[in-house]
């Protein structure tokens, strides 16, 4: 079951994720609010200095030294296994992006597949062993590897129409989500799909973290919304 919870203000949030005992929230805006249990949230408000990180290795953020990619391109996601990063997208035109790095200083590129003509990947999760899935937006189309480099893709994995837009994985499934319907999609093998349901008033499920035993997404909206929602399962 998911149960609704309450963002600080309206605004365009964009992204969920979960680290050192913290959800994190950020939007378009320069806006982002924190939550120890994806319940109770709190501003945080012009407390952030502009960071601009350049194509070229020469910008002036202390700590941040630009590195390349292997194309030039949008890319979507990115994820830390532990051991590797490894990163999706696309050119937005034709074709799809991968990289593999293990320090996050040198890349390497990653061939991910076209799936049904579809290539313009938004997410990619991995199962802590030996299971990743990358998901191609607005599609039902789901890639799957064992180590993160040689993939293979399933047309229409994911049983209903959604606009798929995130996923992650969190305690034994992976869950995705639908940025158009209160819809989700889980599976313990990124092979086999299930379609669930945000039982709240949701009409854009933007992004999805996993902490602290619980699932917790956030609605974005160019209109603003507040709106957030934890569940335990991710299922319903």
């Amino acid at each position: 079951t998911w149960v609704k919870s309450n963002l600080p203000l309206e605004a365009d949030w964009t992204s969920v994720r979960y680290g050192q005992g913290v959800f994190w929230v950020t939007s378009d805006r320069a806006v982002a609010a924190s939550s120890p249990d994806g319940v109770t949230w709190t501003l945080r408000d012009n407390i952030f200095a502009e960071l601009d990180i350049l194509s070229a290795a020469n910008d002036t953020n202390d700590g941040y030294v630009a590195r390349t990619l292997p194309d030039t391109g949008y890319w979507k996601d990115v994820i830390w296994t532990g051991a590797k990063f490894i990163a999706v997208g696309s050119d937005e035109s034709s074709a799809p992006y991968g990289a593999s790095s293990t320090d996050g200083e040198s890349w390497s590129s990653v061939t991910l597949p076209t799936i049904s003509g579809a290539y313009d990947y938004s997410a990619v999760a991995f199962n802590g062993t030996n299971v990743y899935a990358a998901l191609i937006k607005d599609t039902r189309h789901v890639a799957t590897s064992s180590d993160g480099v040689t993939w293979s893709g399933t047309a229409n994995a994911i049983g209903l129409q959604g606009e798929w837009s995130d996923g992650i994985w969190g305690g034994d499934k992976f869950v995705f989500v639908s940025s158009a319907q209160n819809r989700t999609a889980y599976s313990s093998d990124g092979s086999s799909w299930t379609n669930g349901s945000i039982d709240v008033t949701f009409t854009e499920a933007r992004s999805i973290a996993y902490g602290d035993g619980k699932f917790v997404v956030v609605q974005g909206s160019t209109t603003g919304s507040d709106l957030a929602a934890y569940s335990s399962n991710g299922t319903s």
